[in-house]
C-alpha cells in the first residue's frame, strides 16, 4: 500500500547527529509514512548507528540504500526520489531534526488546501542561540519565483517543504548531478514555477542545525566559485528555456552580483580573487551604474564599489611586481 509521505534522508559521516534525527522522524504523530536512508559512502559509524536506531522502533517502515563511493548530494537526492513511493516527499538532512507534528501538520494542510508544496517556518539552531526563521509564500506565482531567485525572504532549502511526489519527480525537476552546492535552490525555483498552489503553515516545524561549525565552510575555495558558476549557468538555461529570463532579469543579475560579493569577501587566497574577479563583471558594471539596483540594496552597491577598487589595487600591485622583476632580471 502506498504511504502518504516518503521521508528521504541522505547521509554522509553524520555519526554525531543522525540518531537524534531518526528519533525525531520515528516519533511523529503521523504514522502513514516511509523513511528511506541513503548512505553516500560514509567512513564513520553513521550506517551502524542508523541500523541500531531504527531497530528500536517496531513497525517502522524504512529501507537503507548505499553508494559504493561518495557521489555527492545531487546524485543522492535523485536516487532517493527514484526509490520513494509516497504521495508526498519530505527531505530531512541527517544532522537536523523535525517537530513531532511536522508530517501531520504539513500533510493536513496540503490536503485541505490542495497544495503541491506546503511550507513551514523553521528553527535556526546556532552555536549560542536558536532563532525562529519565518519563510514566506507570496500571493502570486510571479512573486514566489522572484523571491526564490533573490533568496531574500524565501528559504530555498528543501527541508521545510512537503512536496507532491509527481511534481518533484518530473524530469525538469531532477537534481543536476555535479551541482552539490545550491542544488536544492535550483530545484526549489523550478518547483515554484511548476506548482499550481503553494500553502504556508505559520509555525516552525524543522530544526536546521548550524551548531556543527566544522561542517560549515565560511572561507571560499575554488570549488565554491566553480559551483556558483555552474548554478547560475543552469538557472539561466532554465529561465531561457521557459522564456522567463527577461521577466526576472533584474532579480537574476542582482543575485549574481550579490553572490560574487560574498565569494570575494571570503576568498581564501589572492590567486582566487584575481582569477574570478571578472566573474559577472559586465553585470556588476551595470549594477553600479543603474539607480534602481543601488536603491534596492545600498550595502550591496557599496560592496560592489569596493570590489572594483580592490581589483584595481590588485592590478596595480601585479604590474608593480612585474616591473620590479623585469628590473632584477636585467641586472
Amino acid at each position: 500500500m502506498q504511504p502518504k509521505i516518503s521521508v528521504l534522508v541522505p547521509f554522509y559521516n553524520c555519526e554525531k547527529y543522525i540518531a537524534e534525527c531518526i528519533d525525531s522522524i520515528a516519533k511523529q504523530s503521523f504514522t502513514d509514512y516511509e523513511i528511506i536512508f541513503l548512505d553516500d559512502g560514509s567512513t564513520d559509524k553513521s550506517a551502524e548507528i542508523v541500523a541500531q536506531t531504527v531497530a528500536r522502533y517496531s513497525g517502522l517502515l524504512f529501507s537503507t540504500l548505499r553508494n559504493s563511493r561518495n557521489q555527492g548530494i545531487a546524485y543522492c537526492r535523485n536516487r532517493l526520489l527514484d526509490s520513494a513511493t509516497g504521495q508526498y516527499i519530505l527531505f530531512v538532512d541527517a544532522d537536523d531534526r523535525i517537530e513531532p507534528d511536522m508530517l501531520d501538520t504539513l500533510y493536513q494542510t496540503a490536503i485541505s488546501e490542495g497544495a503541491d508544496i506546503t511550507v513551514s517556518d523553521l528553527f535556526y539552531e546556532l552555536p549560542t542561540q536558536t532563532i525562529v526563521a519565518v519563510d514566506s509564500v507570496a500571493a502570486t506565482q510571479a512573486d514566489n519565483l522572484r523571491q526564490a531567485i533573490e533568496q531574500k525572504i524565501v528559504y530555498t532549502g528543501l527541508w521545510n517543504k512537503l512536496i507532491l511526489s509527481k511534481l518533484i519527480k518530473q524530469p525538469e525537476c531532477r537534481f543536476a548531478e555535479g551541482l552539490n552546492m545550491s542544488e536544492d535552490r535550483l530545484v526549489v525555483i523550478k518547483l515554484y514555477y511548476f506548482a499550481s498552489k503553494i500553502a504556508k503553515v505559520d509555525k516552525p516545524l524543522y530544526h536546521y542545525n548550524r551548531t556543527n561549525m566544522q561542517s560549515i565552510t565560511y572561507r571560499k575555495t575554488e570549488y565554491h566559485y566553480c559551483q556558483s558558476i555552474l548554478f547560475w549557468q543552469l538557472l539561466d538555461e532554465f529561465l531561457i528555456k521557459y522564456n522567463l529570463y527577461d521577466t526576472y532579469r533584474q532579480s537574476v543579475e542582482y543575485s549574481k552580483v550579490e553572490n560574487k560579493v560574498l565569494l570575494m569577501q571570503q576568498a581564501v587566497s589572492l590567486r582566487l580573487y584575481r582569477k574570478y574577479s571578472s566573474m559577472f563583471a559586465d553585470i556588476q558594471s551595470r549594477f553600479i551604474g543603474v539607480f534602481p539596483y543601488r536603491s534596492q540594496n545600498l550595502t550591496l552597491y557599496l560592496a560592489c564599489r569596493r570590489l572594483l577598487f580592490g581589483a584595481y589595487v590588485i592590478n596595480l600591485l601585479l604590474r608593480f611586481k612585474i616591473f620590479i622583476n623585469n628590473i632584477l632580471c636585467r641586472k
